[in-house]
């Protein structure tokens, strides 16, 4: 069974702006703005860091020869004023760098990477995904490390589908395989 991920909105206090969350002050809890309330976003394990950083360290190869950038883990996402995201990667292509701010990324990248982890996958494909899509970014690569796939999603398509090891489809850019297949195996347990 997928836990659901609390929600926060302080009592008393209407939907929360993007405003609001990034005038919040610094905390060990992570917190991500979904239709103006707070919403606890727990921190991923060493596969999911792997997996991310991996994928950041692609793309952004990728990204400056042509201008462009890629971001990784942590940097604030704004889509509207009441949704604002921190994806575990992105993309901006050179026509994108426009979007970049002292606080974050303002409007929707070229491209936003999710790794899917027990805690979060229900909240990142049933509410970030759409979220994400319908707000005019152009590929959300979900990737999975239990089934180890990377679906790249774009609007009103149905995914493409890949194991690691097999070149990710995009359309966008071309990072291979962004060396997924390699990642060294985590000790047993």
């Amino acid at each position: 069974m997928i836990p659901k991920v609390p929600r926060l909105t302080p009592r008393g206090f209407g939907p929360i702006t993007v405003d609001d969350w990034f005038a919040m002050p610094d905390s060990v809890d992570r917190y991500e703005l979904s239709d103006g309330m707070l919403v606890l976003a727990p921190p991923g394990d060493v596969e999911h860091g792997g997996i991310a950083g991996a994928l950041s360290v692609s793309l952004l190869g990728a990204a400056r020869p042509k201008g462009g950038w890629a971001l990784g883990y942590g940097i604030g996402l704004v889509l509207a004023n009441d949704i604002g995201y921190t994806p575990d990667a992105l993309y901006l292509s050179k026509a994108r760098m426009r979007l970049r701010s002292r606080r974050g990324i303002e409007g929707a990248p070229d491209i936003v990477v999710e790794v899917l982890s027990p805690r979060t996958r229900r909240y990142d494909l049933r509410t970030k995904l759409p979220n994400y899509l319908a707000h005019g970014v152009t590929e959300v690569w979900i990737i999975d490390p239990a089934a180890q796939t990377v679906a790249v999603h774009r609007a009103g398509e149905e995914p493409e589908i890949v194991t690691f090891g097999q070149s990710i489809p995009s359309r966008v850019v071309d990072v291979g395989t962004a060396l997924l297949d390699r990642l060294p195996p985590l000790p047993d347990e």
